[in-house]
């Protein structure tokens, strides 16, 4: 290949030379005389080039531009052709240098076997076989443009008055959509580790309701609550919740919960108060202990917590399935997840008509694939939507889970706080993964002196919409099995049924969306008692200001249930009923604000009631207020009612007051003169005060975020101004918040992502428990300050927040000129500031002008030098008291 271009290259020469001079002219003898021939422009395509296999042309070498579109991408390479002065002979056998069309067509190579390379371009994927390209002894490989229109579908001709190869790539000016997304690993390995508190007390938090009725025969009236506390401890979090019967008698206080919950990928422990995992067979809750034993998978995570669920833990988080179709060969198919233009994986299809994609995680995700004819993306993509059926309990193949329980039964007693433990459980479960799609389960428990064996199948077939479970237990039944099954059939997300049965009954739930404005509902409830059957429509009509939702349902015991919800612009009718009932609410928006009723509302409702031969009336007149700003569960902060009804019971006022105005409080208030069902006066006082007080006290703003502590945990970050640079947070350094969502990246997201509460002691996030890791972005740096580490792992754990303290030191820098015994300048010289105490040596090499500039300077005592040899000033100390840029002027006196 080397001798053929040395032995041509002096033909390279002389055309690059004369194209630069001399445009390539061909003439044409007319007969007005002599003209040159781009008066009209000669092009060639495959199609026109004249062909004759019976007398073969010889080709020669040629040099050629290759150009795409009107664009010259080469100026000149040699191809092997022939042209008459006219036109190009043959042009479709034209020979070009394999190499060149690589890189004008901007093609990658993959090779999959001696047979087969994988070719993909900015709009296309294909295969070609590389024995049919041609060795050319000149040229080397090559191709022709035949093959080029062939296999990549690129429209080729010559132009003879350019003296070019011209390519028309289809997909020009079309965005590529070829690149597949990659999720950026989450690496924690090798980072300083910021572990959680052994014990933390984190968080506590009272519900307290007062109500009374000051014209009932009694007087009566109510206090009661419910105080939670949460904390960690030992890596897993704890609770502890007692129900107060009488906010003033703590006799008649009891313990509602008592917990420990270690989480953990491989195993989870329970220690305490919890629900089973099997149907209970006694009164009373259970206390005990159980573990969670899994292999081959971890447990679905979840963004926000709450109470502890057997069923939930035994869960994937990823439960990888295969998605095949079918498609023509030379197909692109694409793996595109959400609705979106992400595309997780692709594959040209083979000769065999079929498509596969394997290990696709399925849990909490959607799809859809899109089939590009002829791998083109320039082509119009077929788009075919991925509808899996889930299974909660369905397991990766191979993955398995035991859970083992013990415990007790307690049974809650007036006037004692921890209640009374009777009857012993116990029990064991077991799954297996035994197939794509299909999950065992087998078992038995003890419980209430009941002994019961447990089988279990969970099966969703590939292809098809279907999905069921069934159970089987032994026991004191009419039957010595009982069976609790499941069935779902969910073909596409307009249509889904469910049908479950047990000894209790079975029971229908049918949604089938006809149109997009049509909806049709039924269910069913069988058992020997009371039959039940119901069905309904639905209509939706939604325009720019306006929208229209009307539901009815009618069942075969002659009841009858509606729904009307109207808005047009500022104003809102939500009418309800059924056989015994009707609420009505008619609301206008004095304040214009059509989504939310923000703002001030009027409002007229309206209810009926039919009870116990009775018919009863209320119609209210109200004002309301709702203010615009939300705390973090989504409540609005302020909101007032003040109204006045008439009814059937009598007439009077009502008036309603709630807020999160007061940090850590939320409060509501409510009275009322009379109600539908009584003519007595009543009120309400709902108080509920959450604090954390991990570290001292502070607020917590919703029910939300207190829950969530539960089962969840969090980071507190406080990055802070470290003044005297020792790296401790000392009591004169200060917390700064203010650029956090730019400075901070949680697990290679910005932190922005986890919905994060940002206070002037910290950042706040909840997450589930884990090890995470926190980068440090130079977007959000304070000015002159540095971080002393970039980069952490950081573990959670629930109950408690994991305190990570980041600390900033200022950053010096020192700028001047060095300059010999003569004040000439010294260019090219490295200048260098040495820490005393040992560190990082700082320098900077000085331009010819002799300036240097010596940046990112801590703290303390620096030795000079300068190409090694000692300067005047020898030394500079920076101190807390120095300014963050100085000027630092330097001689060499010999």
């Amino acid at each position: 290949m080397l001798r053929k271009y040395i032995r041509l290259f002096p033909i390279i020469v002389v055309v690059h030379f004369f194209g630069l001079i001399i445009p390539p002219v061909r003439f044409s003898f007319l007969n007005v005389g002599i003209c040159p021939s781009f008066a009209q422009e000669d092009k060639t395509s495959i199609d026109d080039a004249p062909l004759d296999n019976s007398e073969p042309v010889e080709f020669d070498l040629l040099p050629i531009g290759i150009n795409v579109e009107k664009r010259n991408i080469l100026p000149s390479t040699l191809v092997k052709g022939a042209e008459d002065g006219t036109q190009a002979l043959n042009f479709s056998f034209w020979l070009i240098p394999w190499e060149d069309i690589v890189e004008v067509l901007q093609l990658k190579i993959e090779e999959q076997s001696e047979e087969s390379w994988q070719i993909t371009a900015p709009g296309l994927v294909t295969e070609i076989n590389p024995n049919e390209l041609t060795r050319d002894e000149d040229l080397g490989l090559a191709i022709t443009p035949q093959q080029i229109e062939t296999w990549f579908k690129v429209p080729t001709e010559f132009n003879l008055l350019e003296y070019a190869i011209v390519l028309k790539p289809p997909w020009l000016g079309l965005r590529s959509n070829l690149r597949q997304y990659q999720e950026i690993p989450v690496v924690t390995d090798g980072l300083p580790l910021v572990s959680p508190p052994i014990f933390s007390f984190t968080a506590i938090g009272n519900e307290a309701t007062f109500s009374g009725s000051p014209d009932s025969e009694n007087n009566l009236y109510d206090d009661r609550g419910n105080l939670t506390a949460i904390g960690s401890f030992l890596g897993g979090g704890w609770v502890i919740s007692t129900n107060q019967d009488d906010l003033y008698n703590s006799t008649q206080w009891n313990i509602q919960e008592a917990q420990w919950w270690y989480q953990g990928d491989r195993a989870d422990y329970i220690v305490g108060s919890q629900p089973t995992f099997w149907r209970g067979e006694g009164g009373g809750n259970f206390w005990g202990l159980t573990t969670i034993q899994r292999w081959g998978f971890t447990p679905e995570k979840t963004r926000f917590g709450g109470f502890f669920s057997p069923q939930q833990r035994l869960q994937a988080n990823d439960l990888p399935r295969t998605i095949t179709g079918e498609a023509p060969p030379g197909t692109l198919v694409q793996l595109i997840q959400g609705f979106g233009a992400r595309v997780v994986a692709q594959t040209l299809v083979n000769e065999s008509g079929i498509y596969v994609f394997k290990n696709i995680p399925i849990r909490q995700q959607s799809y859809q694939v899109k089939l590009y004819a002829d791998g083109l993306l320039s082509n119009e993509p077929i788009i075919e939507n991925i509808n899996f059926s889930d299974i909660p309990e369905l397991l990766p193949k191979g993955a398995s889970v035991l859970t083992l329980t013990a415990g007790a039964r307690r049974e809650t007693i007036e006037d004692n706080l921890f209640g009374e433990f009777n009857t012993i459980g116990a029990g064991m479960a077991y799954r297996y993964g035994l197939l794509e799609g299909i999950t065992l389960g087998v078992g038995f428990y003890n419980d209430n002196e009941s002994f019961r064996s447990l089988g279990e199948i969970f099966y969703q077939p590939n292809g098809i919409p279907l999905r069921f479970s069934v159970s089987a237990l032994t026991g004191d039944f009419d039957s010595p099995w009982e069976l609790i099954s499941r069935l779902y059939y969910n073909p596409s997300p307009n249509f889904y049924l469910s049908v479950d049965a047990d000894r209790f009954g079975q029971r229908m739930n049918l949604n089938w969306r006809l149109s997009r404005n049509l909806n049709f509902t039924a269910t069913g409830n069988y058992d020997d008692d009371n039959p039940y059957i119901s069905a309904g429509l639905g209509l939706f009509f939604s325009g720019i200001n306006s929208s229209t939702n009307i539901r009815g349902e009618i069942g075969t015991n002659d009841e009858l249930n509606w729904y009307l919800s109207q808005r047009w612009g500022s104003f809102y009718l939500n009418h309800r009923g059924d056989s015994d009932r009707t609420d009505t609410e008619i609301s206008y928006n004095l304040s214009g604000k059509s989504y939310f009723g923000d703002g001030h509302s009027l409002i007229l409702d309206y209810e009926t009631q039919n009870n116990n031969n009775r018919s009863d009336y209320i119609g209210l007149l109200r004002w309301r207020y709702r203010s615009e700003d939300r705390l973090n569960g989504g409540l609005p902060l302020w909101e007032y009612d003040l109204g006045y009804g008439v009814g059937s019971r009598g007439s009077g006022f009502y008036t309603s007051f709630s807020t999160g105005f007061i940090p850590g409080l939320t409060l509501r208030l409510r009275y009322q003169d009379f109600s539908i069902s009584s003519s007595n006066r009543q009120f309400i006082i709902d108080i509920f005060p959450r604090f954390n007080v991990q570290n001292g006290v502070r607020t917590i703003t919703s029910e939300r975020d207190f829950d969530n502590l539960r089962s969840q945990g969090g980071l507190w970050i406080k990055p802070f101004y470290d003044k005297n640079g020792n790296e401790i947070f000392d009591d004169s350094d200060e917390i700064f918040t203010e650029d956090a969502n730019l400075l901070l990246i949680l697990n290679n997201r910005p932190i922005r992502s986890s919905l994060p509460e940002i206070q002037p002691d910290g950042v706040f996030v909840v997450v589930p428990p884990d090890t995470y890791r926190l980068d440090l972005d130079e977007a959000g740096y304070p000015f002159d300050w540095t971080p002393t580490i970039t980069a952490l792992a950081v573990k959670v754990v629930a109950g408690s927040y994991t305190e990570v303290y980041i600390p900033f030191v200022l950053s010096y820098t020192f700028a001047g000129t060095l300059t010999d015994e003569d004040n000439k300048p010294i260019g090219g010289a490295r200048v260098e500031a040495i820490p005393e105490n040992g560190g990082k040596t700082i320098s900077s090499i000085t331009n010819g002008a002799g300036v240097f500039f010596l940046e990112n300077l801590k703290q303390g005592q620096y030795n000079l030098r300068v190409n090694g040899e000692i300067p005047t000033p020898s030394e500079v100390i920076i101190d807390d008291q120095s300014e963050p840029f100085q000027e630092l002027n330097l001689k060499i006196i010999n």
